[in-house]
């Protein structure tokens, strides 16, 4: 994401949906609502990648 290589996006949001998982499972809900708002502000502007990022929220 960092790079801004739109042909890996569905890789890294695959790799923050198990990210996702484990917070959960460690009942850090609060620590992911975070990590992903810290994410949204950085990235906000990519507009492929926030699509996609919408699925995490399924």
């Amino acid at each position: 994401m960092e790079q801004g290589k739109a042909d890996r996006y569905d890789a890294a949001v695959n790799w923050l949906k198990k990210v996702k998982a484990a917070y959960l499972q460690l009942g850090q809900k609060t620590e992911w609502s975070a990590y992903r708002s810290q994410l949204e502000a950085a990235h906000g502007r990519k507009r492929k990648l926030m699509e996609l990022f919408k699925e995490l929220n399924k």
